[in-house]
């Protein structure tokens, strides 16, 4: 096996070690080789997709109506979708999670809840065999 050197700021290590702890790599060296297995595989398309997670964080200090919104959104794409939760998280986020089928029709989901007043944050999760 080669052996390769990287540098990265302090900070950044001490997070891969309290990651490295949580998850139980056994080094360092493990946790770098699965990130890249990881990345290099989903790159190359090798993993089928068998659904998507959909994580939109609302904020009611910007919008009230926002967590309707994502509702209206979501459901114009309620033959892709398979389940979906509401979360109160603190007293103005909440969490509005969608799981859909994981079909190319995603990306016009993922902009229209993006351009939505009083969502802070998007995230998809690619849900592989």
């Amino acid at each position: 096996m080669t052996v390769i050197s990287i540098s990265i700021p302090d900070k950044l290590l001490q997070a891969i070690d309290d990651i490295l702890e949580d998850e139980g790599y056994t080094s360092r060296s493990e946790f770098m080789r699965s990130l890249i297995r990881e990345y290099l595989e989903e790159r190359a398309g090798t993993r089928e997709a068998i659904a998507s997670l959909i994580i939109v964080l609302t904020d009611h200090d910007e919008s009230l109506k926002v967590d309707q919104k994502v509702i209206e959104t979501i459901h114009k794409y309620q033959g892709i979708v398979r389940a979906f939760y509401h979360q109160i998280i603190e007293e103005n986020l909440c969490l509005n999670i969608a799981i859909v089928d994981a079909l190319p029709v995603l990306s016009e989901l993922l902009k229209a809840l993006r351009r939505l007043r009083g969502v802070r944050r998007v995230w998809m999760i690619k849900i592989t065999k």
